[in-house]
């Protein structure tokens, strides 16, 4: 077998490997979304999402989803730590932690983030903007005629 470098080195490599595919692909398929705005746009149609109510809470998802992901990678990583630092136990454990306390601290970040940028109070109603109105076709401007009035007429009006 290998030396304990050479499997530390892949199992890196495979770590790093797959955040570059996840993140990779996600950049693909926004890059998609957006080039289908755009050709939307160009032919004049809105796209169905372009008008979003928001109420803030994806900031508080994304950071409980990503704390969990940070917490459950560092208790994966920890039995490794203790394997690989039987001569340095607190900095090796400390370096193969490091990876999980990264992701654990962005989560609690987006935590921390929605708690401080929510309206005071969440009785407030949101403030919800109108969808797109439809387009029409244009319509001919109706003409007045223009009534004369009569000199009697005119010396009635007060």
């Amino acid at each position: 077998m290998g030396s304990p470098e050479i499997g530390f080195t892949i199992a890196c490599m495979g770590f790093l490997g797959f955040f570059v595919l996840l993140f990779g692909t996600l950049l693909l398929m926004r890059w998609f979304r957006h080039k289908e705005r755009l050709a939307m746009i160009e032919q004049g149609l809105m796209p169905a999402d372009a008008v979003k109510v928001r109420n803030g809470k994806g900031a508080l998802a994304w950071g409980i989803g990503i704390t969990a992901f940070g917490l459950a990678l560092m208790c994966g990583l920890l039995p490794l730590g203790w394997r690989v630092g039987s001569a340095r136990p607190l900095t090796s454990i400390g370096l193969i932690l490091l990876p999980g306390l990264v992701v654990l601290f962005m989560g609690l970040a987006l935590i921390i983030i929605y708690f401080v940028t929510r309206p005071a109070t969440d009785h407030e109603p949101v403030e919800e903007t109108l969808p797109p109105a439809e387009m029409t076709p244009d319509l001919p401007a109706l003409e007045l005629e223009e009534v004369e009035e009569s000199p009697e007429e005119q010396r009635a009006r007060p």
